[in-house]
């Protein structure tokens, strides 16, 4: 999977995380945009490299980063123009890929496979984050 989106990526001029972070801007900005953590959290990274990777993005022409008016020290995070013109390009070829990458599967068990991957991702975030605490078995270590 990283091999197809990091060609995915290079089709339109990014690195694989930057083609990340842009194409969960797009699934998820809604009208607002969408909070940095929010993209941090989805792609189980440090929001310092998703500011860090929006900054270049923002410098490419792609994404346009505006504060939170509910979150004075918050930015959220949108599309611009060309952002959504190249997301409407790679489109096509994503979506050859993925019917390739995943042409043996039914859409049951696509669904099935992607709510387990989400949910082991979701666990594994949660171990890291308390063994970067210290705490082993819901206890802290000595």
């Amino acid at each position: 999977l990283e091999i197809a989106r990091a060609h995915l990526a290079s089709s339109i001029g990014l690195t694989s995380p930057q083609y990340n972070i842009t194409m969960v801007i797009a699934n998820l900005q809604g009208a607002a945009g969408i909070r940095v953590s929010d993209v941090a959290m989805r792609l189980h990274v440090s929001t310092a490299f998703v500011t860090s990777e929006a900054g270049k993005l923002e410098q490419m022409g792609l994404v346009k980063k505006r504060p939170n008016p509910s979150d004075g020290r918050g930015v959220l995070l949108r599309l611009t123009a060309k952002g959504e013109a190249t997301v409407r390009q790679v489109s096509p070829l994503r979506q050859r890929m993925n019917d390739r990458l995943f042409a043996s599967m039914s859409e049951k068990s696509f669904r099935n496979l992607a709510g387990t991957l989400s949910q082991l991702l979701d666990d594994f975030s949660d171990t890291i984050r308390m063994l970067e605490h210290g705490i082993v078995d819901g206890q802290r270590s000595a």
